[in-house]
């Protein structure tokens, strides 16, 4: 790749602004919560998704990921270990969430 050149990455399952992402297992790219058109609610105000989608950057496709307990739209999310078990936890925080 060119330094200042972009090209197209891969389309997502759902058209989705305001969402999150991480990198898990270095070929493996999560993108967690956010809007899509589809989710306005009736106030014509964006509302979050609980969902979460993997991207396989070698095999070049989607999985559904874990739901998560609460929607989110314009969020972070981050990876923490657990400094007990050496677990690697996805973290979503902050945020828009649907009540």
């Amino acid at each position: 790749m060119t330094i200042g050149y972009t090209s197209p990455g891969p389309e997502l399952p759902r058209p989705l602004f305001m969402h999150a992402m991480v990198s898990l297992e270095g070929n493996l790219t999560m993108v967690i919560g956010g809007a899509s058109s589809s989710s306005k609610t009736t106030s014509n105000s964006e509302s979050g998704s609980d969902m979460t989608h993997i991207y396989d950057h070698i095999r070049k496709i989607w999985t559904n990921g874990p739901t998560m307990n609460t929607a989110r739209a314009s969020h972070a999310a981050f990876i923490v270990t657990d400094l007990e078990t050496d677990e690697k936890l996805v973290i979503a925080a902050g945020g828009y969430q649907n009540s």
